[in-house]
């Protein structure tokens, strides 16, 4: 959660963009990034898209936070 919101931020893009990108809500991807909520398998190739990374870096990034 933390690295997608990291990374979001970091290329400058509001929470609305990226869950228009996903189709999803915004206070999905707002759950998805406090963890409230997990990243679904079909997410994660268009926000690695989005996020202009590796699906495997976010993989990583949300096994290490656990």
């Amino acid at each position: 959660g933390e690295y997608i919101k990291q990374r979001r931020t970091e290329l400058g893009f509001p929470l609305k963009k990226v869950a228009l990108h996903l189709d999803i809500d915004t206070s999905t991807l707002g759950k998805i990034e406090r963890e409230e909520r997990n990243l679904s398998e079909n997410l994660l190739s268009p926000l690695a898209e989005i996020l202009e990374t590796k699906q495997k870096n976010i993989l990583i990034n949300i096994i290490l936070q656990k």
